[in-house]
């Protein structure tokens, strides 16, 4: 990190949150707010160009996920914290963090102060997790999600939120056929014959609800 106040990027679709952090980051002025992203692609372009310290994402980003987003900043910006925060707390969402290169994970859910205090944590370097590393899932469903792709994980998770086919295409900007060819292959994946049976397996795991 820089001597000076961490250089942050803001990183929702909706532009009300956005606001929020920034009044809450910039009411602390211990943070710049140096750049906003609406999406996954825009955030990748900004972090090229723009000396960041910090990124905060969404998980649910138009296009491209805020998990793949993730992935794609970390390797791209190794020095760079990222935080993701959601509406959603699962443990395997956590891991699944973890492994796409993110140093923290809070609950949109959580207080102001809790996230303020996520956002710290991975300013200085270290992690801001709720559940510990490797949660594992007695039925093994864990290890087998852990086959998943970013993609292939977040067209679960969005089914298992009630998206049909057609609203999983238009927020990861895909085609219906490509969206069901790739449901194809998590069915082949997991071992599930029906699009029902995925959708049971994503809520037991977690992954449902807004």
């Amino acid at each position: 990190m820089s001597e000076s106040a961490p250089r942050v990027l803001l990183v929702d679709d909706h532009a009300v949150v956005r606001a929020g952090h920034r009044a809450l980051l910039e009411a602390t002025a211990a943070f710049t707010v140096v750049a906003e992203a609406e999406n996954g692609e825009q955030a990748l372009r900004i972090a090229a160009t723009t000396p960041l310290d910090l990124a905060i994402l969404d998980l649910e980003l138009p296009g491209i996920s805020g998990l793949e987003t993730c992935e794609r900043l970390s390797r791209q910006h190794p020095h760079l914290g990222l935080l993701l925060v959601t509406v959603h707390d699962s443990p395997l969402l956590q891991t699944r963090a973890r492994r796409a290169g993110a140093r923290g994970f809070v609950s949109k859910r959580a207080p102001a102060e809790h996230l303020l205090a996520a956002i710290t944590a991975v300013a200085n370097g270290t992690s801001a997790f709720a559940a510990p590393p490797d949660e594992e899932d007695t039925a093994g469903g864990v290890h087998t999600l852990a086959q998943l792709s970013d993609r292939e994980f977040e067209i679960l998770r969005l089914l298992a939120a009630g998206a049909s086919v057609a609203r999983v295409a238009e927020t990861l900007h895909l085609s219906p056929k490509t969206v069901s060819n790739l449901l194809s292959g998590l069915r082949s994946k997991l071992g599930i014959r029906e699009r029902q049976g995925l959708i049971r397996f994503a809520l037991r795991h977690g992954l449902g609800g807004h």
